[in-house]
């Protein structure tokens, strides 16, 4: 069986260092502060965020069609390119993916 790797802190600092598109920077951090897979990742929409409580709800399907819903801080770095990403869109309703296609 092949061992796991995964990044230290530096090699993920340095990974976000070389993203310079917005959009690209944010899916990484989401995975990296928030421990995200893509497809989690790529389905947020803007209501899954509760900023009041600097929280992302993902949801999840598990075996048998059982809907699990996790809560998960939003660190200060990614709430940061949020509010960025947050300022660069245009007509944004509560309902809409974060990252349409």
């Amino acid at each position: 069986m092949n061992e796991v790797k995964f990044l230290d802190k530096y090699q993920c600092e340095k990974l976000l260092d070389t993203i310079t598109n917005l959009k690209h920077k944010l899916i990484v951090l989401l995975m990296l502060d928030c421990g995200l897979r893509v497809s989690e990742a790529i389905s947020l929409k803007y209501q899954d965020f509760d900023f009041k409580r600097d929280l992302v709800i993902i949801t999840t399907l598990k075996k048998r069609g059982k809907i699990v819903k996790r809560k998960i801080p939003i660190s200060k770095r990614l709430y940061q390119i949020l509010a960025k990403y947050f300022s660069k869109q245009k007509n944004i309703e509560k309902d809409d993916y974060l990252f349409p296609y």
